[in-house]
């Protein structure tokens, strides 16, 4: 019950969810932070990344008068961009509320996009963001949001507390800017006319091609939300660029900008509507006219394709991301990556497929590279992220996997090393190493010593996939810096760098034949992806596939078969040809002269002038304000939220009250300080309550009834409750998966009672100090439905806490004063506490067991007040949460969940259902007090039991906002009376229910 004035707050926690936009990372102290200013941005970047940041501020001015006049719209305010460097990944987010731009130096190398100058890219595709839903926003740039809440309770509590238990949690958001993903993301790769840097390229025309064929685009409406696979989000993308460069070639470039402005209609919800208001179409009208389009494009162009198609047989189709296959020195096995069983593109596990047997093995280990065998043919070579350093980051590494042992060995540590080749002779290993978005090619010892960089690219060139020639004196590999990717090739001493192929088309993927005197490749030069030999002799060309969909990495043996990833229908497959022959060209043409059409780029980035910067100042951005309308214990409270950061989020400032007519008010503020490794917070809460009764006085009677009864006069009396709390503390990410907290708490509970006018008594009933720490694991198997359903992981907490406790007793004459005092019991006490879930995957298909246990321990007689209570909705849901309480608890729980709609797609007003779950669960426990102790108290506590059932809903509104609703319904099997503050109640028998609407599951 102590710990009841966070509970009474929950929401506002909760909702912290979407106003805090960037999960919980490791704080990277060591980095020293400048700042670079321009006209419109400020580039703040630290250590290692000058390049980057140099050529952002230089880029970003460039583009800014095109993204800014297409829309009419200009921020007010500077705009901030952040280079990071710290890990091995690539990405970038625009925070359109914040003006901020978060960009990794790291290129991207997606399987599912083609190559692009990264920094021209990202920025003009970030900022476009920025501009164009800055240009769709509904009100100031300040509010973002507004929240819809409710709260109910249990009917049943103890005497001394003034609400049972939240039974109903409800918080919605009505956001200030509503676009759909597939707009918003069709803008920012569209970008504008004359800007060429993120062309519709073939990899996007590849996976476009193959869902219009095959009848599996998705629908107007799936591309409304993300919440998909890697390869339905990417078409998310890959479709709302192919309709948005629709809708500019049809209805013309400047109504991206009028159905942004259209948009900014506080009423207009419907995105729908603009759509009719601008174009004169509905969204459903207008996609199918795209869609008829793209049908009849895509069937006239692969006609001779379908006719003439030359590909291999599968040997792998689980999955969609089958990928680097490689022959085995013997020719007998196949090692390939692959996500089969998995969700997402980043799951790829290392199989080796017998050639002969046809039968294929999985190792158990995740891997993400391309692949290479030692010389003998008995270890695997790979590149994968594995742990963090000392100060947190997450790099590439070379890893080796014996076959025989079934035993992985860690070769480099931490060298941003990846795609590594093993030398002819089985001595050297050759990878890239990548630094501040530049990749350059490294040298070991198969056993990860004597490092020796071979070249010193500093312009921003990427590098892919190096491979050894087999007589060991060169190295070939894919390389760009711009659009389209080329052939490389330099010594292995690292000189002699030379182009082996360069033109407007992607090259990729080079191996030398086995012979040395040719190399295999693939290349888009036709618009579609297709394998080739080129002959280092006479400079011949040969056509060896002709797919539909894309043929890429092929490895070669020295009999002339050939192993390679195509995709197709559904993603990529290993694919196995037989014998390597001539294709005529004709059969493969696609597009007319395809080089022709990707657009030129002239500019330079290789070189650029150093701009003046000054050491980071902690620059504040906007208040953000959220409102909140809110009814908590059937009464109207307003509120607001407000939110601040500086722009690094080192110190940051989430605050929150709300107050109904009867002045009863919350009020919460945290600070975080994230300048050292350990998160430092401060946080403050104030509850105030308030409530009337009334007594009836025995001593002043005020008439009688007919039967001759006294009727006693009443007097009322107006309670004040003031509850108050500090925490002060640190928090530290030990690991990916490991989190510790150490904090202080400090508990302040004030009464006071008005029993007439200009009578009032104050006084305080409760102060406590505590020593709390805590230690979390948590760790889950990523999957589209883990949110609702998860299907594999742990969550692991335990929580000590030294409680130093006064609880009032009563009152007392002061003999100094004559004034009644205060009289306290002192309750100070050892506390533990661990919460556990295990996941566990069932063999029917999405179906999952949860195996749950709670359990705390206080290691003396205490009052109630200081009691765990094993009830409600975080404990046994079929009886009430003050029903089961004591110094002693324990509870477990299983529960089997079950997709009952995997895929509903159903639209209702603002909100797309996505999938719905249901859940048997059984709970087992009770909570008792410390009598004879040990065993015999835990053998003679009375265990009670409950079952239940639940459905979760699984749902985003306005596009973007995840909205989790559940419903269940326990049962409590066993009856029993129980006495709280000598009142006495039953309990059992009967369904208790829970509903809520909420941004996720996990409360």
């Amino acid at each position: 019950m102590k710990r009841f004035i966070k509970l009474t707050i929950l929401l506002l926690l909760i909702t912290t969810r979407v106003l805090l936009a960037q999960p919980e990372a490791y704080n990277h102290p060591e980095l020293n932070w400048r700042t670079i200013e321009t006209k419109h941005f400020y580039v703040h970047y630290h250590q290692g990344t000058e390049r980057t940041a140099n050529l952002t501020a230089k880029i970003a001015e460039e583009v800014y008068g095109s993204i800014t006049s297409l829309y009419q719209y200009e921020p007010d305010t500077k705009v901030h961009f952040i280079i990071k460097d710290t890990d091995d990944y690539s990405n970038a987010a625009a925070y359109y509320y914040d003006n901020k731009i978060l960009l990794w130096a790291t290129a991207m190398d997606f399987d599912l996009r083609g190559t692009h100058n990264w920094l021209r890219n990202v920025i003009t595709h970030e900022y476009t963001h920025i501009i164009s839903l800055g240009a769709a926003r509904k009100g100031p740039r300040r509010i973002p949001n507004l929240y819809l809440q409710y709260i109910d309770y249990e009917k049943e509590k103890r005497p001394d507390v003034l609400y049972g238990y939240p039974n109903t949690l409800i918080s919605y958001p009505l956001p200030g800017t509503i676009i759909p993903p597939w707009f918003a993301e069709g803008m920012a790769q569209y970008q504008r006319a004359g800007l060429p840097y993120e062309h519709w390229d073939s990899h996007r025309d590849m996976i476009l091609r193959m869902m219009t064929l095959s009848h599996t685009l998705l629908s107007y409406n799936e591309m409304g939300v993300f919440g998909k696979n890697s390869l339905g989000n990417e078409s998310v993308y890959n479709q709302g660029f192919s309709l948005v460069t629709y809708i500019v070639q049809n209805y013309g470039e400047e109504n991206l900008r009028r159905i942004c402005h259209q948009m900014t209609n506080p009423f207009q919800f419907s995105f729908d509507g603009a759509l009719k208001k601008i174009i004169g179409l509905d969204g459903e009208v207008l996609y199918y006219q795209w869609k008829t389009h793209l049908e009849g494009i895509y069937a006239n162009r692969t006609e001779a394709i379908r006719a003439y198609s030359r590909a291999g047989h599968p040997i792998e189709e689980g999955g969609y991301a089958n990928l680097y296959p490689r022959f085995s020195p013997d020719e007998k096995k196949i090692a390939y990556l692959s996500n089969k069983n998995n969700d997402y593109l980043s799951q790829t596990t290392l199989y080796i497929y017998d050639v002969e047997t046809g039968k294929r093995v999985k190792t158990g280990i995740g891997a993400r590279s391309s692949l290479s065998w030692t010389s003998d043919g008995k270890r695997i070579l790979y590149s994968r992220q594995k742990g963090v350093n000392r100060t947190g980051s997450h790099f590439d590494d070379i890893f080796v996997y014996d076959l025989e042992t079934q035993k992985e060995e860690r070769i480099t540590h931490f060298l941003r090393a990846s795609s590594p080749d093993v030398s002819p002779d089985g001595r050297r290993v050759v990878f890239v190493i990548n630094k501040d978005g530049c990749h350059n090619l490294g040298v070991v010892d198969l056993n990860g010593d004597n490092l020796v960089v071979l070249t010193n690219f500093s312009d921003g060139r990427q590098v892919y996939h190096p491979r050894w020639s087999p007589d060991g004196k060169k190295i070939i590999f894919a390389t760009a810096t711009d659009a389209g990717r080329d052939i490389a090739e330099i010594n292995a001493d690292g000189s002699g760098f030379h182009f082996i192929l360069r033109g407007k088309e992607d090259e990729r993927d080079p191996v030398y034949s086995p012979d040395g005197e040719g190399i295999f490749y693939s290349s888009d030069v036709t618009g579609i992806y297709n394998i080739y030999h080129l002959s280092l002799q006479d400079s011949s060309i040969m056509l060896v596939t002709n797919v539909l969909g894309g043929a890429f990495m092929p490895s070669i043996n020295p009999t002339g078969q050939l192993v390679y990833s195509e995709y197709g229908d559904g993603g990529y497959k290993i694919s196995f040809l037989e014998e390597v022959a001539k294709v005529a060209e004709e059969s493969a043409k696609y597009i007319q002269d395809y080089p022709t059409l990707i657009p030129d780029n002239d500019y330079d980035d290789s070189q650029f002038d150093p701009r003046p910067s000054v050491s980071y100042k902690p620059l504040f951005g906007t208040m953000f304000l959220a409102p909140r309308i809110a009814f908590d214990y059937r009464t109207f409270k307003p509120g607001l939220y407000f939110y601040s950061s500086d722009f690094l989020e080192q110190l940051s400032l989430l605050g929150g009250f709300a107050i109904n007519a009867r002045q009863d008010y919350d009020l919460f503020g945290i600070v975080e300080f994230r300048r050292f490794h350990p998160t430092f917070f401060f946080e403050a809460y104030n509850l105030v309550r308030h409530q009337s009764d009334s007594f009836q006085d025995p001593y002043r009677i005020v008439g009688e009834t007919e039967d001759g009864i006294p009727v006693y006069d009443r007097y009322s009396v107006d309670y004040r409750f003031d509850l108050m709390e500090f925490d002060l503390g640190g928090r530290l990410k030990i690991t990916d998966t490991q989190e510790a907290q150490a904090a202080l708490i400090m508990n302040r509970y004030q009464g006071s009672m008005a029993l007439s006018p200009g009578v009032k008594f104050s006084y305080t009933y409760f102060k406590g100090i505590t020593v709390s720490l805590k230690w979390e694991y948590k760790k889950f198997r990523r999957a589209v439905d883990s949110w609702i359903n998860p299907r594999g992981g742990r969550h692991l907490t335990l929580e000590y806490a030294r409680e130093n406790n006064r609880f009032i007793e009563g009152f007392e004459i002061n003999a100094k004063w004559g004034t009644l005092q205060e009289v306290y019991n002192k309750y100070n006490y050892n506390r533990w506490y661990l919460h556990y879930r295990e996941h566990l995957a069932l063999p029917l298909g999405r179906h999952a067991l949860t195996l749950g246990f709670q359990g705390g321990v206080i290691d003396r007689d205490v009052d109630e007040f200081f009691h765990y209570y094993a009830g409600g909705l975080p404990g046994m849901r079929g009886y009430t949460y003050f029903s089961l309480g004591g110094q002693r608890m324990v509870v477990g729980s299983l529960t089997y969940r079950f997709p009952i709609l995997s895929q509903l797609g159903w639209n209702i007003l603002s909100m797309r259902l996505d999938r719905l779950y249901g859940a048997f669960f059984f709970d087992y426990g009770n909570a008792w007090n410390h009598t004879q102790g040990g065993l015999m108290d835990f053998i003679q506590s009375d265990f009670k039991r409950d079952w239940g059932w639940e459905l979760r809903l699984g749902a985003v509104s306005f596009y973007n906002f995840p909205t989790a609703i559940f419903w269940a319904s326990a049962y409590g099997l066993d009856r029993f009376e129980s006495d709280i503050r000598q009142i006495r109640r039953q309990y059992g028998g009967e369904w208790r229910n829970y509903f809520g609407v909420l941004f996720g599951f996990d409360i």
